[in-house]
Formats: C-alpha cells, structure tokens, sequence
C-alpha cells in the first residue's frame, strides 16, 4: 500500500493494475513455462527422442511420464500463485471497507482511502441530434435523433469517476487473474512438435471457478456494504441541482427585483 501511495486517481490505479498484468503475464509465460521447456530439452535429449512421430510410441515412453511430472510441477505452482494472488486481492480491498460488528466482521482498516472520487458537475446535452445515414440512392440523409431522457436535458450532480466504475475496477481483477493463467498451457505441446498435441492451458481456470466465485462474492458484500453513505451524501447534493439548471439573470431578478409583475420570489416557488 505504501509503494503505491494512496488514494490515487482511478484511471492511474487502472494503468498500474494493467501494468503488472502484463508484466505477470510475462514472467509466467517466459520465466515459468519457457525455461521449463528449455530445460527439459537441454538435460533430456541425449536420452529421449523429442521428434517421435508416433503418438502410441510416445506414450508407450519414458519420456511422457517426465512430461508429465513436470506438468504437474507446473499445475501445482499455478495453483499456488492464483489462490495467493486471488486471497491477497480480496485482503486488500478488505483494508478499505468498514466491517460488520454485527456479522462478527473485523478487520484494520487503513487510514487512507484507495480511489479518488471527485464531486462534479455533468452537464446537459442537447435534446436532438442529427446523424447522417445514406439513403436508398446511397447519398448521405441527415436524420433527426429522437428525444433524450429528462436527466441528459439538465446538469447534474454526479460522481466522477462513478461508484458502478469503482466497482467494476475492483472485480475486473478476478477476469485479469484468469487470463494470465490460461496463457500457461502445456509442456508437450513444444516438447513434442511431431505429435501436434494441442495447446491447452495447463490450470484452466474461469469465473465459475469455485476460488473466484467466492472472492466475486466477498468482493461485491463488502463494496456493496459500504456505498450506502456515499449514495446518502450525493442525494443530499442532488436536492440543491436545480440551482444549476435556472437562468441566472432571471433568478436574481425574482430574487431582488422582483419578475415581470415585480413580486419577489421564494427559493421554493424558484425551484418548483
């Protein structure tokens, strides 16, 4: 947490995630599964025919059960690193919630918040828009588009980025962790080229995976438990948004000079 010096925006939490991504994705393809293969072909071929071209020969051999030792040796490392790396996440965003005395929930929680969210402003957009769309004789048609709803025809309070892209950010991990570790596939599919053995991810691992679903589910518990008073405090906000859909010049006017039959307003009847 202190290497990466929080809060922090959310695209710069997004690019860091990215970035060790790769670079794990790197590491497990090159220095894991790579250099097994080169070394299983550097201490093996002066024994073992690497180019037998007959699949029942090969498993007939001494040298499919190495393989697949060794297959195992890196399932068993997968396995490791991808429940370690699933449990470290889900510890790590623990770190920011509040926990559930009544659930019998306990945790430190860090002083420092992780995402920076900043309270702003979207403004409307235009109720119609044309677009250009080409017509039977295949020249262009502008077309009017069709009404907006009543949100986009006013500006509103909102948080930036939103609590939904927050969440997201936080459960696309488990999509990334997945990924990396079906790149591994197996080892006899480079040991054995003759073979044409199919390439297939060593651990295959997916979202119904019973480790993922848990952490999802943990995930989404403690997000959704501690939205509750961000939502409250931007509702409390939103009461005061009509402030920023009114004519200005008029709202002083009816303020301090009053309208056209020169009777001052209230703020109740301005906003109604």
């Amino acid at each position: 947490m202190n290497i990466l010096k929080l809060p922090r925006e959310l695209k710069d939490l997004k690019a860091i995630q990215d970035s060790h991504h790769k670079a794990v994705k790197q590491n497990m393809q090159i220095q894991w599964r790579d250099f097994l293969v080169g070394e299983i072909q550097d201490k093996l071929r002066k024994n073992h025919n690497f180019f037998e071209g007959s699949n029942e020969a090969y498993e007939m051999s001494t040298l499919k059960r190495v393989i697949t030792r060794f297959e195992y040796i890196l399932n068993t490392y997968l396995r490791e690193f991808v429940k370690i790396s699933i449990e470290d996440w889900v510890s790590f965003i623990r770190h920011f919630t509040s926990p559930k005395l009544s659930n019998d929930e306990l945790w430190r929680v860090t002083e420092k918040p992780c995402i920076t969210i900043h309270l702003s402003v979207k403004k409307k957009s235009s109720k119609k828009g044309k677009k250009k769309e080409k017509g039977k004789d295949g020249k262009e048609v502008e077309e009017e588009e069709g009404e907006g709803s009543d949100d986009d025809d006013k500006h509103r309070v909102i948080y930036k980025p939103s609590l939904q892209e927050c969440k997201d950010f936080i459960l696309n991990s488990m999509d990334m962790i997945c990924e990396s570790t079906n790149i591994v596939t197996s080892l006899e599919s480079d040991l054995m080229p003759f073979l044409q053995k199919e390439a297939k991810s060593n651990f295959p691992i997916n979202k119904e995976f019973s480790w993922v679903v848990d952490a999802l589910k943990q995930l989404n518990h403690m997000v959704d438990n501690n939205i509750g008073e961000p939502n409250e405090l931007l509702t409390k906000f939103k009461e005061f948004e009509y402030v920023l859909n009114v004519d200005k010049k008029a709202l002083v006017e009816d303020l301090f000079k009053g309208g056209e039959n020169g009777q001052k307003k209230s703020l109740e009847e301005i906003e109604e």
